[in-house]
């Protein structure tokens, strides 16, 4: 397993989701994500989180399907945003 470490040359906005309206009720609403950058190697989700002054707990919330034990060079992750 490759560990990666931050691009941060590759950050991104993420367009703002739109929440889905049900019977007069919101549906559950996932997170929002304002600001991803890529993975390279050498970082992990400890040292990504901790970069961006994110607690664990946070980081998990705005990466809800994120397995850190499988990350790779290259993939997106969520640094801001709102649950």
């Amino acid at each position: 397993m490759e560990h990666c470490s931050i691009n941060r040359s590759a950050r991104h906005e993420s367009p703002q989701p739109t929440k889905q309206k049900t019977a007069g009720f919101f549906a559950k609403s996932t997170p929002e994500c304002d600001e991803v950058v890529g993975a390279a190697s050498g970082d992990t989700c400890f040292t990504i989180a901790q970069s961006f002054n994110l607690t664990a707990a946070s980081f998990d919330v705005i990466n809800p399907n994120l397995n850190c034990t499988a990350l790779f060079v290259g993939q997106w992750l969520c640094v801001a945003g709102l649950v």
